[in-house]
């Protein structure tokens, strides 16, 4: 693994003659420490909260639902769902619909948006015994898109898979200069999710669908390949690309995603053993150079159950659009839930 937390260095012992050998075992030791703790902390300024959670028994362990007033995704999702029918209707008012057949094509768009504005903030789910609701998108269901946890590396979205992957050399080469800096302790363009174990580090190319420009021109060539991929959620604020680097001992409590408009994509830059990601109690393991698919409106959760000597996991998620949503639903889309 190129990055690993810990190294062993050999203590002089009565050696320290003179002020240059004191100055560098000084270096080392400060190198020591923020290698033992995993890298410096990402910025909490805009920190996105999974902890302060409401626990509710799953059958298998705590449940996570954001209680944070400050959580800055919570904010945003709720602001987003105020008069989601009158924008729709803002929305159909600017377009031209020749026939009744192309209006029919926004029914199940309406049928969806009536359901969402009768749904509560963040509803709490009745949750008995061993029996967990597994599938529940916290803001947003579509109606009538076939769903499940996880998909086959060519089932969904093959091409954009495929793009990933081949282009993985270039995205890893890119991602190392960045989190070198890291290392060193430049946060710049970082935040940090709290968990309640470990530390959870997080570098947005787009964030809640907004493109984060002072970290693209960082990630040149990853940020182009962003734009080739025909099926990247953009503009839209359930997309993301995101670097995302789990420390040894971080668990990522089981939870749920908001919408089911997107299918989730892992590509493994850094994979130390013992590392997982469960959706719907169903776990499969990251590969490197290879990307996982799964529905995250789905109970989801992720551990990296490895030492601190085998390095941090590290993975680049993409959202790409669920391959049933129309061109015309996607337009919609974007016109009600954009940030």
């Amino acid at each position: 693994m190129l990055y690993s937390n810990t190294f062993s260095f050999e203590w002089p012992l009565l050696e320290v003659v003179t002020s240059i050998p004191v100055l560098i075992i000084t270096g080392f030791t400060v190198l020591f420490f923020i290698y033992r703790l995993g890298g410096p902390r990402a910025s909490t300024s805009q920190q996105i909260s999974y902890s302060n959670p409401s626990k509710l028994n799953t059958g298998t362990e705590e449940f996570s639902k954001c209680n944070s007033p400050g959580c800055v995704r919570c904010k945003n999702y709720k602001s987003i769902k105020e008069n989601l029918a009158k924008k729709l209707d803002d929305y159909l008012q600017t377009i031209i619909v020749d026939n009744v057949d192309e209006e029919n094509i926004f029914e199940r768009l309406k049928c969806s948006v009536e359901k969402a504005g009768e749904k509560p903030e963040h509803e709490e789910q009745n949750l008995q015994g061993s029996q967990s609701i597994l599938h529940n998108p916290t803001v947003f269901q579509l109606c009538g898109l076939s769903s499940k946890p996880w998909y086959e590396r060519n089932e969904v979205c093959e091409q954009d898979v495929k793009l990933l992957e081949n282009t993985f050399s270039t995205i890893w080469e890119e991602f190392t200069v960045v989190y070198e800096d890291f290392l060193q302790g430049d946060t710049t363009g970082w935040l940090s999710n709290s968990v309640p174990t470990g530390q959870w580090s997080v570098f947005h190319l787009y964030n809640q669908g907004n493109k984060v420009i002072s970290n693209c021109i960082r990630c040149p060539s990853t940020a182009r390949t962003l734009e080739k991929l025909d099926t990247f959620m953009c503009n839209i604020a359930f997309g993301n690309a995101t670097f995302t680097v789990l420390q040894a001992g971080t668990h990522i409590t089981e939870h749920y995603g908001p919408c089911n408009l997107r299918i989730r994509c892992h590509l493994g830059l850094q994979i130390p053993p013992c590392c997982s990601l469960t959706v719907a109690h169903q776990t499969k393991h990251w590969i490197e150079e290879g990307c996982l698919l799964f529905d995250d409106s789905y109970l989801h959760k992720a551990k990296h159950d490895g030492l601190e000597e085998d390095g941090p996991r590290i993975v680049f998620m993409v959202d790409l659009w669920h391959p049933e949503i129309t061109e015309e639903e996607k337009s919609a889309l974007k016109y009600l839930f954009t940030i």
